[in-house]
């Protein structure tokens, strides 16, 4: 039995489990948000089991556990201290059933997930595996910038280090923080970097940007292009991606080896890989998202990365 773990609005999911369906692979999707109304927990003799729907999972019967983007269980629609306390002894048992299964069944285990999620640490783990990365500062002095600004002729961008989303009491003003380039009118602006460690980075000239989809050691690369007054767009994300067009591209064996090496290193079995390719030809990796989004590049790139899953669970 595979398992996916995730949420009632993950639409990676949902593309998952159609092609999982189609396979007659046989599978259970458990969306934390609404679990707690539909299923029931158990243990005993040293045996946890869930069931749904009328199904009895016993931990021992999972083959595999895709952990996507499971939410808060949530226990009641309307909150009170009761119902916290009913969703923390809800998560509580839940994850006692989870921790029966063996670290290799998942994909990716937690513990992975959050040893691969550190920005700077990937920059320095990727560089000791032989890639090329960009030239980093993250810092809260704005004299470190200056010189920084200096040193790359004033070719610097800065993005978020955690997550680039505001969320407001109103969903209509939350934020997306794209990544942006520092021009001399930011300069009168750098004190504002006191308050928090921030983000400058090298700009790459780049002719490309690339996802590459890692499980279980195979590789699916989709370049992915966006020009903009000649050159390729700064955060290929903007104008939410309508204008990309994508290619199917093969990685270098040098990068390929590399990049393997690093994604085996954290204990990961699925990576998304953001590399850009830059006007000579070199592949210049930017970041792993243990946990990132792929299904888009199926619909829209033809990457066809689903088969992979249905390869490892066949």
């Amino acid at each position: 039995m595979l398992i996916i773990l995730t949420n009632s609005d993950d639409a990676t999911s949902d593309y998952l489990c159609e092609k999982l369906a189609q396979h007659a692979i046989e599978f259970q999707r458990l969306d934390t948000d609404t679990l707690a109304r539909e299923c029931s927990i158990g243990y005993k003799a040293g045996v946890s089991c869930l069931a749904i729907n009328s199904i009895r999972i016993r931990s021992t019967d999972v083959a595999a556990l895709i952990l996507r983007r499971p939410k808060r269980l949530e226990f009641a629609r309307v909150r009170s201290p009761e119902a916290d306390h009913a969703a923390d002894e809800w998560m509580e048992a839940l994850e006692g059933f989870l921790a029966h299964i063996p670290f290799p069944r998942w994909i990716n285990h937690p513990s992975a997930n959050a040893a691969a999620s550190h920005k700077i640490e990937q920059l320095t783990h990727a560089r000791q595996m032989g890639l090329s990365t960009p030239d980093t500062l993250i810092t809260q002095k704005p004299d470190a910038v200056k010189q920084f600004l200096i040193k790359h002729k004033y070719q610097v961008l800065t993005k978020p280090l955690a997550g680039g989303y505001i969320e407001r009491d109103n969903q209509l003003e939350d934020t997306v923080i794209y990544t942006n380039l520092i021009s001399v009118k930011h300069l009168k602006e750098l004190n504002l970097i006191s308050k928090c460690p921030t983000l400058f980075q090298q700009r790459i000239e780049k002719s490309s940007d690339v996802r590459i989809c890692y499980l279980d050691g195979a590789l699916t690369a989709v370049e992915l292009i966006a020009v903009e007054q000649g050159q390729q767009r700064l955060d290929i994300r903007r104008d939410n991606m309508k204008d990309v067009k994508y290619r199917i591209l093969e990685v270098p064996s040098a990068v390929k080896r590399s990049l393997c090496k690093l994604v085996r290193s954290y204990k990961l079995r699925f990576a998304a890989i953001d590399f850009v390719i830059d006007k000579r030809g070199n592949w210049v990796f930017l970041e792993i998202n243990p946990n990132g989004q792929w299904a888009w590049l199926d619909l829209e790139g033809e990457a066809n990365f689903a088969s992979r899953f249905i390869q490892a669970f066949s």
